[in-house]
């Protein structure tokens, strides 16, 4: 169950930079069960797209968990399009997948390190 902390923590992730477009959160079974868009951002993806896409990025984290007691725990996925960036953050302790697309001249590391994580680790 989704509770307002986790939807304020999508509204700060959204307001917390310029170069992010869009921020979602995933369950285990691939469905986007809440997600945003930045002000003015025209989707890429309709809607039935997105919701394959989103299956299919959860299906390829699932399909790393038996490499993580060698290789350690997954922190992010990271995909680059011609048109965006797109950022897989496993929330385990919701058993959620927090998605995150950027423009492709966003920082992502500086705002996964500086944005991201601090809210994540305050929403546990």
């Amino acid at each position: 169950m989704m509770h307002d902390s986790t939807y304020d923590v999508l509204n700060q992730i959204l307001d917390s930079d310029e170069g992010i477009r869009f921020a979602g959160f995933v369950d285990r079974n691939g469905r986007l069960v809440m997600h945003a868009y930045h002000d003015g951002i025209e989707p890429l993806l309709t809607e039935k797209e997105a919701q394959k896409s989103t299956f299919l990025t959860t299906l390829k984290m699932t399909m790393r968990e038996p490499f993580e007691e060698k290789l350690g725990k997954v922190e992010y996925s990271l995909t680059v399009y011609e048109k965006v960036k797109r950022l897989t953050i496993p929330v385990k302790k919701q058993g959620l997948l927090l998605l995150i697309s950027t423009e492709r001249s966003a920082d992502h590391e500086r705002i996964l390190e500086q944005k991201v994580f601090p809210m994540i680790a305050a929403m546990l």
